[in-house]
């Protein structure tokens, strides 16, 4: 930029012109003005978002993208709200942390050929942590939560010493729930959600694997045989008072006293209860609730096709800011596994050591040719499908509708709202 030329008054000008964004220092507005400069949106109301963007994205950023200009916005508590009233106004930060209504809305970049084409898709052992929507990528993440699935925790001592067996098929699971009532031992530990997001699902798998797949393509429906008798055998469950009786209202540290204090028998939770129940850890066992049937070789995952980067469809810098989202993945990847120990679907190459026999155990699996890792049913639904299953489950639990009530009013919200 030849400035010795400019007038004073216009250097003095251009200065003041001059934007320090978080990214790296870097200045944006620069020159003549063609400089790209994009803008990111990110989550920042927890330690580990304002981690990656203090140590990972900020510090580097700079250095990996020389050619344009980025500018992070941190907005705390305030995100959804904000990105409601970018979205409205068509005026989205080239990348940010996505929502299902910005899909519906369709101001969400298609990332599909790009991760196809430039072998980021290639780079995710599991694939898992990519999720479709509709047949398309909107979203890219390093699916640390695949590996999260609902696990069917037991405390070994209480079988050992009331000499019960671990159940090895829904049928025994019925059965020993009636031999731990009988002792006065509350079963199952369990919150509501956990078994509206996961159990439903597992049982759909325990009784037809092959139509929880047509479910995640979209081609079942609820009110279907298979899942209706799934939601005939969560409502046997109710039936043999295997839950705590505030199963739709108790809070997670009484539904985790119950387990660790030994009232309960049994907890029903996703992998990342483990800190939770780290003191009773050597007592301790955990099962798979559709593996115990011998026809389904399914696990099911977390994670949603919504929540990862998204790019906005009105990026001025598509190109650029797809390959800004996909670096942050890798740093999201190095984060967790580096940092946090934690196993992810974005293989960039780190060995874990050290993690607990449940996770290890499920890494593997969800790694596994043998096995088909789904994601999580409802997530791939919006807001209102998920807020009205969330009242049906509560009424379910609580004997307020049947099976066959509970399916009919989820496949209808479902043809409602999706």
């Amino acid at each position: 930029m030849k400035m010795r030329t400019i007038a004073l008054g216009v250097v003095i000008s251009l200065v003041l012109a001059v934007v320090a964004f978080a990214g790296g220092d870097q200045e944006g507005g620069a020159g003549s003005g063609e400089r790209p400069q994009l803008k990111v949106f990110l989550l920042s109301e927890d330690s580990n978002r304002l981690t990656l963007h203090q140590d990972y994205y900020a510090p580097n950023v700079g250095e990996q993208f020389p050619d344009f200009d980025v500018e992070f916005e941190l907005p705390g508590n305030a995100y959804v709200q904000k990105l409601k009233i970018y979205n409205a106004g068509g005026d989205l930060p080239d990348v940010f942390w996505g929502m299902d209504f910005v899909v519906e809305s369709g101001n969400a970049l298609a990332l599909t050929d790009y991760i196809m084409n430039d072998g980021f898709y290639d780079m995710f052992k599991n694939k898992n942590g990519l999720i479709p929507f509709r047949g398309e990528y909107y979203s890219i993440s390093p699916g640390q939560d695949a590996y999260f699935s609902s696990v069917l925790w037991y405390r070994e001592s209480i079988f050992e010493n009331n000499g019960i067996a671990v159940p090895t098929s829904f049928d025994e699971l019925l059965a020993v729930c009636d031999q731990l009532n009988e002792l006065g031992i509350v079963p199952i530990s369990n919150q509501a959600w956990p078994l509206a997001n996961f159990m439903f699902q597992d049982l759909i798998s325990y009784g037809d694997p092959d139509f929880m797949i047509d479910v995640i393509e979209g081609d079942g429906r609820f009110t279907d045989a298979p899942a209706l008798e799934a939601a005939r055998r969560l409502e046997s469950l109710v039936e043999r008072n295997a839950f705590s009786r505030d199963v739709a209202v108790i809070d997670h540290q009484s539904h985790v006293e119950l387990f660790t204090s030994g009232r309960a028998a049994m907890l029903y939770h996703p992998l990342w209860i483990q800190a939770a129940i780290a003191d009773v850890a050597d007592d301790v066992g955990f099962l798979d609730l559709a593996s115990m049937s011998s026809t389904s070789e399914i696990l099911t995952g977390w994670g949603s096709p919504f929540n990862g980067f998204m790019v906005s469809a009105n990026s001025e810098y598509k190109d650029d800011a797809v390959a800004l989202a996909q670096w942050m993945v890798t740093q999201d990847a190095d984060y967790w596994t580096i940092a946090q120990g934690m196993p992810v679907a974005y293989d960039n190459g780190v060995e874990i050591t050290g993690m607990s026999e449940a996770t290890a155990a499920y890494a593997a699996m969800f790694e596994s040719n043998d096995v088909v890792a789904l994601p999580n049913m409802l997530q791939l639904y919006n807001e209102a499908v998920r807020a009205e299953h969330d009242v049906s489950i509560g009424k379910l639990l609580t004997g307020q509708i049947s099976a066959e009530e509970y399916v009919e009013i989820l496949q209808q919200s479902v043809e409602e709202n999706q």
